[in-house]
């Protein structure tokens, strides 16, 4: 991981209403390719990622990965807005690349965080 692990209860409560557990990341950070791949092969847990784009935060799920033909490397996410024209929008599922899933200064937005290691912890 590039950071030490928080815990979820520090930083989001909605984790403990609904009864789960959850590492973040530090700011800025993301999980490195080979954590992805942890998370969603060895572990079979998908987690989430919080963005920032003009201001405005925005939270999708990674449930997936591949490596094209070519090497390059994709998530595939869990979007509850969704890309579409207008407000009302239904959400989608899609792929993006790794380097999209990081972010950086080539694009608009900014990676915040990752919440890891999700587990329902209670009834």
């Amino acid at each position: 991981m590039t950071s030490p692990p928080t815990t979820s209860a520090e930083f989001s409560p909605i984790y403990q209403r609904y009864k789960f557990t959850a590492n973040i990341n530090g700011l800025y950070q993301h999980l490195e390719w080979k954590d992805v791949k942890d998370q969603i092969y060895c572990k079979k847990k998908p987690f989430s990622y919080t963005i920032e784009e003009a201001g405005n935060q925005h939270m999708v799920v990674v449930r997936g990965y591949k490596t094209s033909n070519s090497g390059v490397r994709f998530v595939r996410i869990n979007d509850p807005l969704g890309i579409c024209p207008g407000l009302s929008c239904p959400g989608e599922t899609r792929y993006i690349t790794y380097e999209d899933y990081v972010g950086g200064l080539a694009y608009t937005h900014k990676h915040i965080n990752d919440h890891y290691d999700i587990t329902y912890v209670g009834q």
